[in-house]
């Protein structure tokens, strides 16, 4: 009777060492790579082939991938291809290598590129009519690892040919008007004989009677900014647009701003360093978000600016100046990196990267 016990014991004891030694191995597999959905990975952080045997990159012997990026005008109904200018880093251990610049985005001769890495495409903006935004929107066609985080597009060159098509907008220039809500009417410019046309860079608004008189600043500045692109098939917007304003902190109190009817966020404590440098002179900056569209037609945008003078103040002694300035992205000035969501570049005279939309509101 002992001697079976001994034995059952003894079986007992085998079977438990074989299940520890089964889940001790379960583990070791799934940590390290030989067992589960884990993929092997090679020295240089490339993912090769998973533990199962499935492929997970099919590199030809040479190491080359040959990349094409279509770029299609997502405004356009037809499709439009537009040509945009990008720049092609490779992520190797978590830092980006400058690769090579693309330009030809509309049946694009192809860029021999490393198989086997990750990369990061930025494009660029170019301003004025029909120029660049920056912004990558959809993937329209591409393998399963083509991915856009932040209007950047990042895929994996896992085979001898990448052909990848992606949806972006087409840049614009900007009209705008100007409505008096105190005078309830159109606000005439300078150069013009009626309020009610849109104008371009540079206008300066007067009062709803005449292209000469000045706007009364004891009933406040109750305006509203009625601007749209003025291509078709484009927007304004990029990566957010600034509302610059200069209006004297010792004559006028702070202003509240609104698009299509939202207040906006002052945002001139948090600008980038070049930003900070290049208006300096403007009392306040507010933000209009870049989900707010600029199209052309009836899909523009409204500003409403509201502003009184300050305590103790009768009368002020210089006109007021609103701009518009959209951000984008840029080549930094060594050439290397991509300036994501600034309207200035890093030069020493601080260039816009879209044309700023300047206006003077005549007060006396």
């Amino acid at each position: 009777m002992k001697g079976k016990k001994g034995q059952l014991l003894v079986s007992l004891m085998v079977v438990a060492i074989l299940l520890i030694a089964a889940t001790v191995v379960g583990s070791m597999t799934n940590w390290f790579g030989f067992g589960g959905t884990s993929a092997t990975i090679g020295a240089d952080g490339k993912k090769v082939v998973d533990s199962d045997g499935t492929v997970l990159q099919n590199c030809p012997t040479d190491g080359d991938t040959s990349l094409k990026i279509d770029v299609k005008n997502v405004a356009n109904e037809s499709g439009e291809a537009i040509d945009v200018t990008g720049y092609l880093y490779k992520i190797v251990d978590g830092s980006e290598e400058y690769v090579v610049a693309i330009s030809d985005t509309t049946a694009p001769t192809a860029s021999t590129v490393d198989c086997g890495y990750k990369y990061a495409f930025k494009t660029v903006s170019a301003s004025g009519a029909a120029g660049d935004t920056s912004v990558v929107l959809k993937k329209l066609s591409g393998d399963d690892d083509v991915e856009i985080t932040n209007g950047i597009l990042y895929f994996t060159a896992d085979s001898s040919a990448e052909n990848i098509i992606v949806s972006m907008e087409s840049h614009a220039s900007l009209n705008c008007r100007l409505y008096d809500n105190n005078q309830r009417a159109f606000v005439w410019d300078t150069s013009d004989v009626s309020g009610t046309d849109y104008e371009t860079d540079g206008v300066n608004f007067t009062t709803t009677a005449s292209n000469t008189s000045a706007m009364d600043e004891t009933l406040g500045i109750n305006v509203q900014y009625q601007c749209k692109a003025v291509e078709t098939d484009t927007n304004y917007q990029d990566r957010g647009v600034l509302v610059l304003i200069e209006a004297p902190s010792t004559l006028w109190a702070t202003p509240t701003v609104r698009a299509n009817g939202v207040n906006l966020q002052e945002v001139k404590s948090s600008l980038n360093s070049n930003e900070v440098l290049a208006y300096a002179d403007y009392e306040y900056v507010f933000l209009i978000p870049q989900s707010v569209n600029i199209y052309d037609a009836g899909d523009g945008v409204n500003i409403d600016v509201f502003m009184d003078l300050a305590a103790g103040v009768s009368a002020a002694t210089a006109d007021l100046e609103v701009d518009f300035a959209p951000r984008g992205s840029v080549l930094s000035k060594d050439l290397v990196n991509v300036i994501v969501g600034t309207t200035v570049k890093d030069d020493s005279s601080r260039t816009v990267v879209h044309t700023l939309f300047d206006s003077i509101i005549h007060i006396v």
